[in-house]
């Protein structure tokens, strides 16, 4: 870097005091000047085949390589006295150097800035290499380095490269862990292989042996769980198994079907009487809020009679405090919608005494018309009363 900007100090001096410098000193910056832009567009170019070909981050790297870098090198040979010393070269017959190629530049800019998310990735990817990391780890960072890099064709050659190599690893390691019944391996290695990331696809077989391994393990649990009638823990491993049986898009080995039958029937039965109890108590909430809020007599009717549906399907009885509470009540509703009749009908009576009385007294008077009409319409009111009462 010291020998590049030396020359450009020096030609900047030329420019400025041409007197004080020899034809041959001129002639040696001339010709030194010329061969740094032949080599810097040349670099470029090499650059720019592999920005074209998708691969910017070998593009980078070449960049890189040197020091000071392309971008850094293009900085100082386009310095702002360019023009002024092409110039004086010119005049004086020397060697002419090339155009700077400027769109290159912008071409290698544009590809920093896309790899520059990839640097932290880059850098590990590197040190992986350099620490001979496992296999299983140098995957992930190359295939996030191509997602993010998507258009370099290069990372997912050797994305496919990795995952052949991992494949093989993965064959040798499910055997082991199977031998060894390492069930925490066997369920990292399933995960692994459920991955929606491989290019190529491992072998259906693996994901076979895996399933057939956990069911195997699940179920020898499911049994114990089910010896101690330990509903919760037994529930929690038939879970297990079904996702396992998902995640691997398998059906269940006919041997281990027959060995958890008895477990999962009971599990099944268990779980239907809880979703029972659970809503009898539902309904029985909502029964007892519907009497303590006073609710129409249809209501509760219908509630009661949700609710002694539903306990008789769980074998069970409404409790007896709420059996005596709705009873209660509805003899309650009964008891009022009785007495309120009465006075219905009481009332109803006189008013029918009235209008008999004001009917001999004259029918031609305007002013007993009027009475007269003021008692029939409140007597159509009453008798209207009284139907809403009887559909209570």
């Amino acid at each position: 870097m010291r020998d590049l900007q030396l020359l450009i100090e020096n030609i900047q001096t030329a420019i400025l005091f041409p007197d004080t410098i020899s034809p041959t000193l001129l002639r040696q910056y001339a010709r030194d000047y010329a061969e740094a832009c032949i080599e810097l567009n040349r670099q470029l170019q090499n650059c720019i085949v592999h920005i074209r070909n998708g691969n910017n981050s070998e593009a980078t790297r070449l960049s890189e390589l040197e020091r000071p870098s392309i971008p850094e090198k293009f900085l100082m040979l386009d310095f702002a006295a360019r023009k002024e010393w092409i110039e004086i070269i010119i005049s004086h017959g020397l060697q002419v150097p090339p155009v700077l190629f400027t769109e290159q530049l912008k071409e290698l800019d544009a590809a920093y800035l896309r790899v520059s998310p990839l640097e932290p990735f880059l850098k590990t990817h590197r040190l992986q290499a350099l620490n001979n990391s496992p296999l299983k780890e140098r995957l992930i960072t190359l295939r996030t380095i191509a997602k993010i890099d998507s258009q370099n064709l290069f990372w997912q050659e050797d994305q496919e490269k990795f995952e052949k190599a991992r494949i093989e690893e993965i064959n040798k390691e499910i055997q082991d862990a199977i031998l060894s019944s390492n069930i925490t391996l066997i369920d990292s290695l399933q995960q692994e292989l459920n991955s929606p990331n491989w290019i190529i696809q491992p072998p259906t077989q693996y994901r076979q042996m895996i399933c057939t391994c956990l069911l195997q393990n699940y179920a020898d649990t499911l049994l114990k769980h089910f010896a101690d009638f330990n509903y919760p823990q037994s529930a929690n491993v038939y879970a297990l198994i079904q996702q396992t049986l998902v995640a691997n898009a398998a059906s269940m080995p006919i041997n281990i079907q027959n060995i958890i039958r008895p477990a999962v029937a009971w599990i099944n039965k268990v779980q239907k009487q809880n979703e029972l109890d659970k809503q009898v108590k539902q309904q029985s909430l909502k029964l007892q809020r519907a009497l303590e809020s006073e609710s129409p007599k249809p209501i509760l009717e219908r509630l009661y009679y949700e609710l002694n549906t539903i306990v008789s399907q769980a074998g069970l009885k409404i409790s007896e405090e709420l059996d005596e509470f709705y009873h209660s009540k509805i003899d309650e509703i009964e008891s009022h919608k009785s007495q309120f009749v009465k006075i219905i009908v009481v009332a109803i009576i006189g008013l029918c005494v009235l209008i008999g009385s004001l009917i001999m007294w004259g029918l031609t008077a305007k002013n007993n018309k009027q009475k007269i009409n003021d008692v029939i319409t409140k007597s159509q009111q009453i008798k209207d009363s009284i139907n809403q009462v009887k559909q209570q």
